[in-house]
């Protein structure tokens, strides 16, 4: 079973990222290898939890056979906005139709 990078961790500024990404890099926080399955998914999303992958290019898999082609972890994001030198990302709220609604 695979966890987050680190379960609860607020990155406030891109010093705060270069310590991460450093520690991962030395082996002292754990990279993640793959997407999540759903029990993971479950079990590990949550707010604060941290999550650093190692991106391939398309069609490829990372140094080593590593790498994914990109993130999915079954919510819905807005398109990237950049804050240099991040990309932000916000979750969109569940659209329910007026028949879910009704059920709900």
């Amino acid at each position: 079973m695979q966890s987050p990078t680190h379960p609860q961790l607020y990155i406030r500024n891109e010093h705060d990222a270069h310590v991460v990404m450093e520690a991962v890099r030395l082996g002292r926080l754990p990279m993640v290898t793959h997407r999540l399955s759903t029990h993971e998914r479950l079990r590990f999303l949550q707010p604060g939890a941290v999550f650093v992958w190692e991106e391939a290019e398309a069609g490829t898999r990372g140094v080593g056979g590593k790498g994914m082609e990109r993130w999915t972890d079954g919510l819905k994001w807005s398109p990237s906005r950049s804050n240099d030198p991040f990309l932000l990302y916000e979750e969109k709220a569940e659209q329910l139709t007026a028949e879910e609604l009704r059920d709900r």
